[in-house]
């Protein structure tokens, strides 16, 4: 997280009950979660990648397979050289900002609705992590029924086409707008990629 959760707690009065975090990649945040208050069985894990998905269940719960999207059908997953780079969604200028950066594999998947995985194991948390390259206006188009439980939104943003078809800033600023939340922080790269925090309006 390029903001660290304790800053933004404490700015912005959050009162975090659970988390749902799409794109676990490592876990990277767990410990984060777990010193704002967070209990352990409150925090979900999703991700598109199978391996990853087995290495995180051997050591934290809740840990759930699957790629997300706004419809429901057979996709292409695209796996990069350094895994966290993986999306559904093909390199587009990434390949000029992180020239290191390429894919290495393509493989099949079926994507899913949010909606549907939170009905699926009655997940009830109200902060919702993205951090799935790009595709994260089309994970949040496939969680409409869910949103109103989410009283916080921490996201992957983007400036530019980092991947092709990627959602940019201002259309999650007027998606997100339109359903009640305002953007209160963003910290960006060099890249034109960085993250941003939305809040539920009171």
């Amino acid at each position: 997280m390029l903001i660290p959760l304790a800053d933004m707690v404490a700015r912005h009065n959050l009162r975090i009950s659970g988390v749902l975090h799409v794109g676990a990649h490592e876990a990277e945040e767990n410990d984060a979660y777990l010193s704002v208050g967070v209990p352990q069985d409150g925090v979900y894990w999703i991700d598109a990648i199978p391996d990853l998905c087995r290495q995180l269940q051997a050591r934290l719960p809740n840990v759930i397979n699957a790629a997300v999207s706004d419809t429901k059908g057979p996709a292409e997953f695209h796996i990069t050289n350094n895994v966290q780079s993986s999306s559904l969604l093909p390199l587009k200028t990434h390949l000029v900002e992180h020239p290191s950066v390429h894919v290495v594999r393509t493989v099949q998947t079926t994507t899913q609705l949010l909606d549907d995985i939170v009905e699926q194991y009655g997940i009830r948390v109200n902060f919702l992590n993205m951090d799935i390259q790009g595709a994260e206006l089309r994970c949040l188009k496939g969680f409409e029924t869910k949103l109103s439980m989410i009283d916080y939104i921490y996201t992957e943003v983007n400036e530019r086409e980092l991947y092709a078809g990627c959602a940019l800033l201002h259309e999650l600023d007027d998606w997100l707008g339109a359903r009640g939340f305002e953007r209160k922080e963003i910290s960006m790269t060099d890249h034109g990629w960085g993250d941003a925090l939305y809040v539920r309006r009171k």
